[in-house]
């Protein structure tokens, strides 16, 4: 069975082939696979683990091919769906010098592209170590259904629970829905990662170090924050310490933080092989994961595209040996 389960939206990525142009002034698009969570199945397959993913394409070109494109990197597709008379997600997206991006998503408006809460059965979960997802998987009524079911079919079967916030305003309603899901869900996780930028988004007026015990509080048992060139920090109720990021030439971002989670969740893979919990895990081996995870975050700014971006382990292991 995989080391990580994954549930979440599957897309295609088009990326402007002309930096700075923006979507208007752009003379055409590369395609990539992307979609946050699929990035985490890959990432956790090149960097030595196992994955599964559960989502739904549309059953066309464009879905066709985002399921070649996870089967070559070796995530166990077996319990995707494929819908008929709907159409895959593509978001378009035009880069700039300074890392900000202008980012349209195409998507039928009938369509969830989700998996329905009958289409998930326990023996996806069973003998899995982690189970990983986004608020992304919270933002309709019908996605939020099925991601409830998923945490408890996770629980019951022991799975530790991964969630990255990965907050994008524009699939939401308002700020406020999007809190609301998210303080829903905290009970049931056990590993947080947020971006830095998005507390404020979520938490108002609140302090970081508020929100970040207002969530340990609710039962989280490690809070990742990630800081893009600056590194990460992490937080447990024993523990606070900070990680150095990697300064590199980036050519674009999208998926850094996608390839950060899943080296975390490869090197938990092993702490858990070795029987421990989160709170056995000790300071020293802490640095060591953050370090990867950095590793994995910078190189994957070195390329384009999201999924395709991300490093291998001997990839990730040659960086830190040069640093």
């Amino acid at each position: 069975m995989p080391d990580v389960v994954c549930i979440g939206e599957v897309i295609v990525d088009m990326i402007a082939t002309d930096r700075d142009a923006g979507l208007d002034g752009t003379r055409g698009f590369d395609k990539f696979p992307g979609g946050a969570t699929a990035n985490v199945a890959v990432g956790v397959c090149r960097m030595g683990g196992s994955s599964r993913f559960l989502g739904v394409v549309a059953d066309d070109p464009f879905g066709r091919f985002l399921i070649d494109a996870l089967l070559k990197e070796g995530v166990d597709v077996s319990r995707m769906r494929r819908r008929t008379g709907e159409r895959t997600v593509i978001g378009f997206i035009a880069l700039r010098s300074d890392q900000t991006k202008g980012v349209i998503f195409y998507r039928d408006p009938q369509s969830e592209m989700f998996l329905t809460p009958d289409e998930l059965t326990p023996d996806a979960f069973c003998d899995s170590l982690f189970f990983h997802f986004g608020i992304i998987c919270l933002s309709t009524e019908a996605k939020l259904a099925a991601t409830r079911k998923a945490l408890q079919i996770a629980r019951v079967n022991n799975l530790l629970i991964s969630f990255d916030v990965n907050y994008r305003p524009h699939a939401w309603q308002s700020s406020a829905l999007a809190l609301d899901r998210l303080m829903e869900a905290l009970p049931s996780v056990d590993i947080l990662k947020m971006a830095e930028e998005e507390i404020p988004l979520l938490f108002g007026g609140e302090t970081e170090e508020e929100a970040v015990q207002k969530i340990l509080a609710m039962g989280v048992k490690a809070i990742i924050i990630s800081r893009g060139a600056d590194g990460a920090t992490l937080v447990t109720p024993g523990l606070c310490m900070s990680s150095s990021g990697f300064p590199v030439k980036a050519a674009e971002t999208t998926g850094a933080g996608d390839a950060f989670i899943a080296a975390v969740l490869v090197s938990l893979t092993q702490k858990r092989r070795e029987g421990k919990v989160i709170h056995d895990i000790t300071k020293s081996e802490w640095e060591e994961i953050l370090r990867y995870a950095n590793a994995a975050g910078a190189l994957t700014c070195t390329r384009p595209g999201a999924m395709t971006a991300i490093p291998s382990l001997s990839e990730v292991a040659d960086f830190l040996l040069k640093i």
